[in-house]
């Protein structure tokens, strides 16, 4: 089981999405836990070097911050939804 999560993991980190990442289209909101200790505290500067306009959310919470969160996360996400909506005749 060690070996399969290494070899994950070692995948995750090999992996560069950048391309693909700067080329969606959609508003892009990244709900993020302050507390999170597996995903590293430099990746928002990251994606945001690589998407500028990229909306950045950060909750009190570890990571799964949808699970650890969900009603914080749920408002983030609708108020960036809504925010983003193109109401006709607007």
């Amino acid at each position: 089981m060690r070996r399969i999560l290494a070899s994950r993991l070692r995948a995750i980190a090999e992996t560069d999405v950048s391309t693909d990442f700067a080329a969606v289209a959609a508003p892009i909101l990244y709900v993020l836990g302050t507390r999170d200790r597996l995903v590293p505290s430099t990746v928002p500067k990251q994606l945001q070097a690589i998407r500028p306009d990229i909306e950045l959310c950060s909750l009190d919470a570890s990571h799964l911050v949808l699970q650890r969160k969900p009603a914080e996360a749920a408002a983030a996400i609708s108020k960036f939804l809504v925010s983003k909506a193109r109401l006709p005749g607007c």
